[in-house]
């Protein structure tokens, strides 16, 4: 799977900021280090055969979940170079409800033979005390200080 960088962009399609992609692999998404703007994602067709189809059960994880099985059977390329915009809006389920996605990535990580105790369910605790109050704009700021 390849995959490239994204800006992120509000409902009139102004420039947010960026989504912080980075590479990253099973060991370190398992542990929440996602850094994978699903816009720019692109796999072989035999792997998705390998492994699909998306499962139904996920409303919110659904591509990291096709991500982590995606990762167990073929590497996973970061190509630093801008392939979309990702837009972030009031109604959009990433701005309205993004903390909904922590419980089934813990899902995820528990299938794939983690403990009750992690580094993904820590990072769900941070992200929920330190800026899950704060406005959009101002999260998507956070994020990318935090990510570089």
């Amino acid at each position: 799977m390849v995959y490239g960088d994204a800006n992120l962009i509000d409902a009139q399609g102004e420039i947010m900021g960026r989504f912080p992609a980075r590479q990253t692999s099973l060991k370190q998404m398992l542990r929440g280090s996602v850094h994978i703007p699903q816009q720019t994602t692109f796999f072989w067709s035999r792997l998705w055969a390998q492994v699909g189809p998306l499962d139904p059960t996920f409303q919110f994880a659904m591509d990291y979940d096709l991500w982590v099985r995606l990762a167990k059977i073929a590497p996973l390329v970061y190509v630093p170079r801008l392939w979309a915009n990702f837009r972030l809006h009031g109604e959009g389920k990433t701005a309205a409800m993004d903390d909904r996605c922590y419980p089934e990535m813990l899902r995820v990580y528990r299938r794939e033979g983690g403990g009750r105790i992690s580094i993904l369910a820590a990072r769900w605790l941070m992200r929920r005390v330190i800026y899950a109050w704060l406005p959009l704009r101002l999260r998507v700021k956070l994020r990318n200080a935090l990510n570089r």
